[in-house]
């Protein structure tokens, strides 16, 4: 992975609080901040095509009817391993 240094302005703070975590945890104060722009670079891509995510059952049901991860449908019970597919 090719780092480039960048300067960025922060809250004195949060800095102090930055500086007191890496202290405790022997880590550089830095990799706070490349986690940091590496999740705001997550939060902010756009994703493309369509994502197959199964819509969530009602709750009118009582509990029934939930979507079972296990099976990939819809599960009447999930404790008793017995599902009915979509």
């Amino acid at each position: 992975m090719a780092l480039r240094k960048i300067t960025v302005m922060v809250d004195e703070e949060d800095l102090r609080i930055l500086r007191e975590a890496a202290a405790r945890e022997g880590r550089p104060v830095s990799e706070y901040f490349r986690e940091a722009v590496h999740l705001a670079a997550l939060r902010a891509r756009r994703w493309s095509g369509e994502w197959d995510i199964p819509e969530p059952a009602s709750d009118a049901s009582g509990g029934r009817n939930r979507f079972c991860p296990r099976s990939g449908g819809l599960c009447q019970n999930p404790c008793c391993g017995q599902h009915r597919r979509r």
